[in-house]
Order: structure tokens, then C-alpha cells, then sequence
């Protein structure tokens, strides 16, 4: 099967603009008027040819996909000379040629909008490692309302599930053995990221700290960490059609999880 690509010397992952401007180069550079080479006539023939089918995106989607898909055929070989001996039969095993799996047509067609996807998600990621490494922000909230979700003892201990409003707005869920500390009309300190602001921290009066962990980087950290680890792939892996698809969609998918989660506990 005739190589376009390889004519017009460009990728198969080359964009319109790029055919176009590697089609005119090879133009000028092969014009009879400027070549005196007797082959330039037929090298502008193979050339144009190449970028009527390159150039039209829907004979070019029919090209990629033929492409895939095309075998060689297999080599033929003469037949092994008779054995003198009729009692020995020796036998032939040539292994299969290998061919490039089928990739069906949605995947050629989406497998940029997956590519972007991934890039997303993996500058997600990042933006959540950059606001887990520097100092939080911590900022002194007055409690508004308190709520007590459960409650279970442990170590001799009666802990509290407990959810408070403070008058900032801030909604926080978290476990303590000292309800009092959090009750009406306290004065609490609330440490947040600095970029997305997630709450890590409350602290009440006499050094009593709690870890918020209903965020994104505290219980749930293991979405983020998924993602990180399937956007790289998504990002490394652009040449491989099937994964590079399947990523996208594995990657959408977890950074849906992730921005719900950080909207409603947040």
C-alpha cells in the first residue's frame, strides 16, 4: 500500500496546516520548470495524489483506517524436497506475520479530544501536588451551628462525628473527643490550601487540632493519585490509538469524581 505520509514527508499525526504547507514546498521544489530532472514530472504525479487524499478529511479518515487495517501477503515458498526415506515427514511451522490489531473509526476520530483530556487531567494533578506542598493558609472563623453526626468510643474515649458551620460559610466534618471545643460561638482556626483552598485543619482553644478528612487530600486522595498515574500514561503512551482512547475516557472519568468530590465536601 502507497505511503502518503511518506510522499509528502510528514507524520500521520501531521495537522491540515502542515500537509498543506509540506504539499507546496514539495511543489516548488519539484516544478518541471525549476527541476530538470526527467522523474520530477512523475514525482509531482505521486505528489499530488498524495495530498488529494491527505488533504480531503474524509477520504483521509478512509485512508488511516485502510492503513491499520492492510496485511502484507504472505511470502511464498517452494515446497521441501521428498525425503528418500518415506517413513520421514518433516514438518514446516512458519509463525503467523504479526499485524497491527483493527482500530475502528470513533477511535481515529476522538483520539485527539482523549489526548487533550488527559492533559487536563494531568495538569489537574499537578495543580493538587503544588497545593499540597506549600503552607497552608489559616484563617480564625467563629462557629455558628454545630451538629453531632454520630458518635463511638475508643481508647476509653467517647469520639464525635461532628459538623460545623462557621460564619465564613465553611462547612467541615471531622472526628474529636472534645465537642465543647467546637460548640456555638467559638473561635476556631480553619488551615486551608492556598491555591484551592481545601480545608486540611481545625483547631480549637487549648491546642486541640483535628484533621478535616473528606477532602481531596485527605480520604480521598487515592482519586487524585489514580489519575496522576493514568494522565502520565495518557500523555506518554499519544502514539498507541487504543490505549491512548481508553485512557481518555478512564481520565475523564476520575477527574469528573475528583471535581465532585471537591465541590461538595469542600
Amino acid at each position: 500500500m502507497i505511503d502518503y505520509y511518506q510522499i509528502l514527508g510528514v507524520s500521520v499525526h501531521a495537522s491540515r496546516e502542515e500537509i498543506r504547507s509540506a504539499y507546496r514546498k514539495l511543489v516548488v521544489k519539484y516544478h518541471p520548470d525549476r527541476n530538470p530532472d526527467p522523474k520530477a514530472a512523475e514525482r509531482i504525479r505521486e505528489i499530488n495524489i498524495a495530498y488529494d487524499v491527505l488533504g480531503d478529511p474524509a477520504r483521509r479518515r478512509k485512508y488511516d483506517l485502510d492503513r491499520t487495517t492492510y496485511r502484507r501477503p504472505e511470502p511464498t515458498t517452494p515446497p521441501a524436497p521428498a525425503h528418500r526415506d518415506p517413513a520421514y515427514r518433516r514438518r514446516h511451522y512458519a509463525p503467523p506475520p504479526p499485524s497491527p490489531p483493527p482500530v475502528s473509526i470513533w477511535m481515529l476520530r476522538y483520539r485527539k479530544y482523549s489526548y487533550k483530556v488527559s492533559w487536563v487531567a494531568f495538569a489537574f494533578c499537578a495543580l493538587l501536588l503544588i497545593d499540597y506542598v506549600i503552607p497552608p493558609r489559616t484563617i480564625q472563623e467563629r462557629v455558628i451551628s454545630q451538629t453531632i453526626e454520630g458518635r463511638h468510643r475508643r481508647d476509653g474515649k467517647d469520639h464525635y462525628l461532628i459538623t460545623i458551620l462557621t460564619n465564613y460559610g465553611s462547612r467541615l466534618n471531622f472526628v474529636s473527643s472534645f465537642r465543647e471545643s467546637f460548640g456555638e460561638d467559638r473561635i476556631v482556626s480553619v488551615s486551608r490550601t492556598r491555591l484551592l483552598a481545601i480545608p486540611r485543619r481545625v483547631a480549637a482553644s487549648g491546642q486541640i487540632t483535628e484533621r478535616v478528612p473528606a477532602t481531596l487530600l485527605g480520604n480521598f486522595i487515592f482519586l487524585p493519585t489514580v489519575l496522576l498515574i493514568t494522565s502520565s500514561m495518557g500523555v506518554y503512551f499519544k502514539d498507541d490509538v487504543q490505549l491512548q482512547t481508553s485512557l481518555g475516557v478512564v481520565n475523564a472519568f476520575i477527574l469528573f469524581l475528583c471535581l465532585l468530590f471537591y465541590l461538595l465536601f469542600n
